[in-house]
């Protein structure tokens, strides 16, 4: 009986992916561990990688989906039909993976459409983007957080516009005359070792006047030994993936992100955001649930 549990415990803390890669050595179309590789590289942004593991689910909405960026010609019309696609599919077993593949179709239809195109997916959006479950703010949400200078927008968890789980972060301006930015605590890094900084944005009719997000790494001395510094895009309603990676030069102490809200009108929404060391999860809620 303790030698049933004990492999039963383990079956259930072994890595999905793990066994999932053990799984496709020996039968590479296997279904349900293409699908567990294929959610894995669509979660990283690997989408070069994750198709071919689509390629071989059951799921009727992904094979559809699929189907549906063959007939890809750059008209904003058939980006639009393409996302809608994907979109069907966030009832299904790879909701995550479908929702940002969408997100990539709707960002590309939403530079080329026109003012009543791009009202139309506004809309669509809004309630694509509302949560099943909306999540109830708490205390800890920004736990890991060290402070706000010059603060002139109003900070909250929200339930709507999110783009994972039930919560995001939610900046709209209070006093029109300043900025504000938000950093997150120092966490302390190891020189060597690889850096992967993640983040997902979407902005709601802000006017873009010096929005922006910054990974870096302090190097203890006053400087930096690595930033990757984005700027966010005004009015771009779309969620949209932030990332970066190096492996950590010398001297390297601590790691932290940085958000700048300056705009003058809308709101700024962030999700999902991540600093992982050789793949290891650093930031605390970083999801804001």
């Amino acid at each position: 009986m303790k030698l049933l549990l004990a492999l039963t415990l383990f079956a259930l803390v072994q890595d999905p992916v793990e066994k999932a890669k053990k799984v496709l050595e020996k039968t590479p179309d296997d279904p349900a561990a293409n699908l567990t590789m294929g959610v894995y590289c669509a979660d990283r942004g690997k989408w070069d990688l994750a198709l071919p593991f689509f390629e071989k689910v059951k799921s009727p909405e992904i094979r559809a989906a699929l189907d549906a960026e063959k007939k890809l010609d750059g008209n904003q019309f058939t980006l639009v039909e393409v996302g809608d696609a994907w979109a069907k599919g966030l009832k299904g077993p790879a909701r995550q993976a479908c929702f940002d593949r969408m997100n990539l179709h709707y960002s590309a239809a939403w530079e080329k459409l026109d003012d009543f195109g791009k009202m139309k997916l506004r809309d669509r959006l809004s309630k694509l983007y509302a949560p099943a479950a909306p999540g109830k703010p708490n205390a800890e949400a920004l736990a890991g957080w060290g402070g706000v200078l010059g603060a002139a927008s109003k900070i909250e968890i929200v339930g709507v516009k999110v783009r994972s789980g039930g919560l995001a972060l939610r900046y709209t301006p209070k006093d029109t005359t300043k900025g504000t930015v938000t950093s997150s605590k120092p966490i302390p890094v190891t020189p060597g070792k690889k850096l992967e900084v993640s983040a997902w944005v979407l902005t709601d009719g802000t006017d873009g006047a010096g929005d922006s997000i910054l990974f870096a790494v302090r190097d203890g001395k006053g400087g930096y030994s690595w930033s990757n510094g984005v700027p966010i895009r005004p009015d771009f309603p779309v969620w949209t993936r932030i990332s970066g990676e190096t492996v950590l030069p010398d001297g390297s102490f601590s790691a932290e992100v940085q958000i700048t809200f300056n705009s003058k009108a809308g709101s700024l929404f962030v999700d999902d955001l991540s600093i992982k060391l050789d793949g290891k999860e650093l930031l605390t809620r970083g999801n804001f649930e």
